[in-house]
């Protein structure tokens, strides 16, 4: 009999936390919704804030930034050769979490990626780019237009010989994409789309527009 309200009392506490876990969601998700209220209410204001020009952009990629010399630093350590090095980049945005577009343009510093281990898809690819930039690598945002109609930003590293192609918001292996730039950019694809046509490329240095 003590066993069995032992086993009747340890599910009751079980099923009080799993309760509270219930309780704490349910706030969280009400408190989503103000927020998305909030943000519909207010996005021209904010947009208009956000908007960046051609050098707001190319400043947003930081490989000098103070927070990231620490994660270079680190790098730099535990790998030598510089293709090894790039893929420890790739597999260190794992710990920032991706977020889909929320209906509005928000620019997050480095800073608060870092900080806060989130951001949104364009974000995500700005901190990947300035890690890259940061080892040496030649590498770009690729700003492009799906088949889906949406934009998605992809991260180039020039090489010699071609061209790795990294998709930092929906991982894929570091060599899944290695080649010659403008075939891996056909051969890309996500939720079964593909690109359309490639909307500009920038990083800290320069800004490519492929605009008719």
């Amino acid at each position: 009999m003590l066993q069995e309200r032992s086993a009747g009392s340890k599910i009751k506490d079980l099923q009080d936390e799993l309760s509270k876990y219930k309780e704490k969601m349910e706030e969280y998700y009400h408190k989503i919704l103000i927020y998305e209220l909030l943000i519909q209410r207010y996005t021209e204001q904010i947009e208009i804030n956000e908007t960046k020009t051609i050098p707001d952009l190319k400043a947003l990629v930081q490989p000098t930034n103070s927070n990231i010399t620490p994660i270079i630093q680190k790098i730099k350590s535990e790998a030598s050769d510089f293709l090894d090095q790039c893929r420890l980049a790739y597999d260190f945005i794992d710990e920032v979490h991706s977020v889909p577009y929320i209906g509005t343009t928000f620019w997050l510093t480095i800073k608060e990626m870092l900080d806060n281990k989130v951001a949104d898809y364009e974000d995500k690819a700005i901190l990947l780019c300035s890690v890259l930039r940061g080892l040496g690598a030649n590498a770009r945002i690729a700003v492009v237009m799906l088949s889906d109609g949406s934009n998605r930003p992809l991260v180039t590293i020039s090489l010699k010989d071609g061209c790795i192609l990294l998709d930092p918001n929906r991982k894929h292996d570091f060599e899944k994409y290695i080649g010659k730039k403008n075939a891996l950019i056909k051969r890309f694809s996500t939720d079964k789309s593909t690109v359309k046509r490639v909307i500009y490329e920038f990083n800290d240095k320069d800004y490519i527009s492929s605009e008719v």
